[in-house]
């Protein structure tokens, strides 16, 4: 029985996302997430995440988004094959299901004409 790995992380973007649409048609944005840390000697580091998500999602990642914009992604953690160089590698990264906007440079607007920054 496999089990669910779920994942709350929260950072800056490395840079804008990248969206490109699939061969059914459905939009997906790879976005690269810094987060900060300290290691056991207190020195700061910063470990890169990649968050996929599809769908309106990636759109409106998109539309609103762009490096050094702060943001808060709930997933899933999956793992896939990927090959490079001849080599094959497995590649860890979240499917995001929600993405939440903490600090972007772009003004965000629903219809009624209020921020909104939840997606």
């Amino acid at each position: 029985m496999r089990g669910l790995s779920f994942a709350v992380v929260a950072g800056n973007l490395g840079r804008d996302p990248e969206v490109r649409s699939l061969k059914s048609g459905q939009t997906m944005a790879n976005l690269v997430v810094a987060v900060s840390r300290k290691d056991k000697e207190g020195d700061d580091k910063v470990d890169w995440i990649t968050v996929r998500c599809f769908g309106k999602t990636a759109e409106t990642c998109q539309k609103y988004l762009s490096k050094g914009d702060s943001v808060l992604v709930v997933g899933r953690v999956c793992s896939r094959s990927v090959e490079d160089n001849g080599y094959t590698k497995n590649v860890m990264e979240i499917v995001g299901s929600r993405v939440h906007f903490i600090n972007t440079k772009k003004k965000i607007e629903n219809a009624g004409g209020e921020e909104e920054a939840l997606f």
